[in-house]
């Protein structure tokens, strides 16, 4: 990626929101159903924590969206935001 350009990337947390939003979910809902606590959907959807390969693993078992997608997404906006 060219550091000169202006590169706008979103956290997954933005796409996940989006999703939830449109399936009329709750974060509880989902926060139970990805084993997860509210805090750490939160966190996540906010972009304030790194989404891993195993919250990859469980998204892609949720979304049905490929694991490697939602850690490229979490790369490339972590790349924006050095």
């Amino acid at each position: 990626m060219d550091k000169s350009t202006n590169a706008v990337a979103y956290a997954p947390g933005y796409y996940i929101r989006d999703i939830l939003t449109t399936l009329n979910i709750s974060y509880n809902d989902f926060a139970q159903k990805m084993d997860m606590n509210l805090d750490e959907v939160t966190q996540l959807i906010l972009g304030e924590c790194e989404l891993t390969e195993g919250i990859a693993k469980k998204l892609e078992a949720f979304f049905h969206v490929e694991a490697s997608r939602w850690l490229t997404l979490e790369k490339q906006y972590r790349m924006t935001k050095k």
